[in-house]
C-alpha cells in the first residue's frame, strides 16, 4: 500500500509540474535579454502619437518617439497575428528569436555603450501577438 501512494504521488508531482511549465513555457521562451518598461521608454525617447505614415518610412529617431504610445496601447494590438502586424506597421527590419517575430528598431547603435533598441511584438506557437516589448539589441 505504502509502495503504491508514492508511485501515484510521484506521478501526481511529474504531472503536475509539466502543466505549470507548458503553461509558464507560453512567454518563458521569449523573454530573453534586457528589456524597458513603459516609464523607461518614456524617459528614453519621449511620448509622440502614433504616425503610421512616419513609422512605415522607417526613420528610427521618429519610431523610438512613438514607442511609449505603441506599448501603452498593446490591448490594441494583443490577438493579432503576425501578418497583421506587417500589414499595420510594414515589414519589420529587426530580428528577435526568429524571422517570425515582427521586431522593429526604434534606436540605432549610437554613443559609447552602442546600443541597438528594437520594438517586439511577443508572438505565441499560433504566431499571434500576446505582449509587447523594448528589447536591447546586442550588436
Amino acid at each position: 500500500m505504502n509502495r503504491f501512494f508514492y508511485v501515484l504521488l510521484g506521478a501526481s508531482i511529474i504531472f503536475g509540474t509539466s502543466i505549470a511549465v507548458s503553461k509558464a513555457n507560453k512567454s518563458a521562451i521569449f523573454y530573453r535579454g534586457t528589456f524597458l518598461n513603459s516609464d523607461e521608454i518614456k524617459d528614453k525617447w519621449g511620448n509622440e502619437k502614433l504616425d503610421l505614415g512616419l513609422w512605415n518610412k522607417g526613420v528610427v529617431r521618429q519610431r523610438s518617439k512613438m514607442a511609449y504610445n505603441i506599448i501603452v496601447n498593446k490591448k490594441t494590438y494583443i490577438g493579432k497575428t503576425n501578418l497583421d502586424i506587417k500589414k499595420i506597421f510594414g515589414s519589420w527590419d529587426s530580428y528577435y528569436v526568429n524571422d517570425t517575430v515582427p521586431s522593429y528598431t526604434v534606436q540605432e547603435n549610437s554613443g559609447q555603450k552602442h546600443e541597438r533598441w528594437e520594438l517586439v511584438f511577443m508572438i505565441d506557437q499560433n504566431s499571434k501577438v500576446f505582449d509587447i516589448k523594448v528589447h536591447r539589441n546586442y550588436p
